[in-house]
């Protein structure tokens, strides 16, 4: 339909000072709709009444080499949108 899903690739919250392993299934959702893939980074101070900073990348299309995707591809695309969010934060 070309409506916008936002899907947090960690699959759960992330507390202060810790990183979490991006989960497969976001890559799947983008590799089998076509859709393109958003990095966006949300700063991690978050305090009652403070501005938060979100930071948007550019879109990028998730490499697919098979015709459905396997699970090695999946977690490959996830990691690189986690790399790319990441790098978003650093660039603050």
């Amino acid at each position: 339909d070309g409506q916008s899903l936002l899907v947090f690739p960690e699959g759960t919250r992330v507390k202060d000072g810790a990183d979490a392993a991006a989960k497969g299934g976001v890559a799947m959702i983008a590799m089998r709709t076509g859709a393109q893939l958003l990095p966006v980074y949300i700063g991690r101070a978050k305090r009652l009444f403070q501005k938060v900073p979100v930071i948007i990348g550019t879109p990028f299309s998730p490499l697919q080499e098979s015709r459905r995707g396997t699970a090695e591809e999946y977690q490959k695309n996830a990691d690189e949108i986690m790399r790319r969010v990441y790098g978003l934060g650093e660039t603050r």
